[in-house]
């Protein structure tokens, strides 16, 4: 793991990988660029992990369920709307900035979706 990172955070495709990206100190451009998007939203975990994804996302033409995503959020009750398109997952502070998970946390989101996506996988029917 990179110690120097600014504001470590975890980006989760639609596809369900999962990545430890770095924010840096200008948040609002990274997660523009790691989403992929000019508007992002941010759902709002209990504590203070957040998770920001494409504003618009739901209405693009090509809008893909991110089920990891959609699987995390409906795990603690927010249960009321499908995500859609990459999420990325950070903290915030008191203050509602953004900022850095530890490095614990980001390893138990990349394997929570690994986990999620073997699951899913796994109730697949076979071929």
């Amino acid at each position: 793991m990179n110690d120097s990172m600014q504001c470590r955070a975890v980006k989760v495709l639609v596809d369900g990988s999962a990545t430890i990206v770095d924010l840096g100190d200008d948040t609002l451009a990274a997660l523009r660029t790691e989403i992929g998007c000019q508007w992002v939203d941010v759902i709002r975990f209990p504590g203070s992990l957040d998770c920001w994804i494409d504003d618009e996302g739901a209405v693009l033409a090509d809008a893909r369920v991110n089920f990891v995503v959609t699987v995390l959020a409906r795990s603690v009750g927010m249960n009321w709307q499908q995500y859609y398109g990459t999420g990325l997952f950070a903290n915030h502070d008191a203050d509602g900035n953004t900022v850095g998970l530890s490095e614990v946390e980001a390893d138990g989101l990349v394997l929570a979706a690994r986990a999620i996506c073997e699951r899913v996988a796994a109730q697949q029917p076979s071929s």
